[in-house]
């Protein structure tokens, strides 16, 4: 019996041991996949005001996406892969010395919409800080399948692929290699705009 004491002892030193060593205010990431094709959800933990690094690497390991967030006990933000290639991307946030990371994979193998109703109401072109990085916005009504097109300052084609989306779109391009200003040309099965930055 007084083993038995010692024994159990012994355990409720240990269970107390290891819950002191999870601390409540470790950081904590969980990157989702909507049911909105190429966009995940990311959620970050964090008590506190924080200022995070925010980094999407591809699979060589190159930035594709970079931005700094200031914070209140963490966020929750959309994260857009739409015109990203398919494949495997690490996710890591950075705030003063802990980095947490998670590995997503994204697919642009999707379901085709049965029913495009869309209109491409404007589209609008920003020059990003950093090496050529332009955001471009597609304001649009409805579900839509637009096409979007980058060329170089010689007026070749660089980039050009359809996409499906529903409602308006952001995407970030890194145009490292490109000669001159970029014209991005997005039409649907109605309009054609362009704009050369």
């Amino acid at each position: 019996m007084k083993m038995k004491s010692i024994v159990l002892s012994v355990m409720m030193v240990l269970v107390s041991v290891f819950a002191f060593a999870i601390d409540p205010s470790n950081s904590q990431l969980v990157v989702l996949n909507t049911n909105t094709t190429g966009v995940f959800k990311v959620i970050y933990h964090q008590p506190g005001q924080n200022s995070v690094s925010f980094k999407v690497y591809n699979k060589q390991g190159d930035i594709v996406f970079a931005d700094y967030i200031r914070s209140s006990n963490g966020f929750i933000r959309p994260l857009n892969f739409l015109g990203m290639e398919s494949g495997a991307y690490k996710v890591e946030l950075k705030s003063g010395n802990q980095v947490t990371e998670q590995m997503i994979t994204y697919s642009t193998a999707s379901t085709e919409e049965n029913v495009i109703d869309g209109t491409v109401k404007s589209i609008h072109v920003s020059k990003l800080a950093g090496e050529n990085k332009y955001l471009l916005a597609i304001s649009n009504q409805g579900t839509n399948r637009v096409n979007v097109r980058i060329l170089n300052g010689n007026k070749e084609l660089v980039y050009n692929r359809n996409i499906n989306i529903n409602g308006d779109l952001g995407v970030v391009y890194s145009l490292k290699k490109l000669v001159g200003a970029p014209t991005f040309e997005v039409s649907d099965k109605n309009v054609t705009a362009s704009v050369t930055k």
